[in-house]
């Protein structure tokens, strides 16, 4: 009896990790996608800032942009998506 309430529990606990991974997953891969799909996205709106405020050539407000939030900003969405992936673990 106390070993098939001991395998019962475990079992619960397992289910309930593997939901949360799950659940984790799921909404660290929607703000991924949300953010890149705004109109201009946060990092252009940071650009813009730069060029606008600080009167700084868009080239180097991107490269700026680009060293500060540790981006790549001319590789493909994939990529970036698996370099968001891995810095999250």
């Amino acid at each position: 009896m106390l070993e098939a309430l001991r395998k019962v529990a475990s079992n619960y606990l397992f289910r309930r990790v593997v939901k949360a991974l799950i659940t984790v997953f799921v909404m660290a891969s929607l703000t991924f996608f949300l953010v890149r799909l705004m109109p201009g996205g946060p990092v252009e709106a940071y650009i813009a800032n730069l060029v606008s405020q600080y009167n700084v050539s868009h080239q180097n407000a991107k490269a700026q942009a680009a060293s500060l939030f540790s981006l790549d900003l001319n590789a493909p969405v994939y990529q970036q998506y698996l370099e968001y992936l891995g810095n999250l673990m």
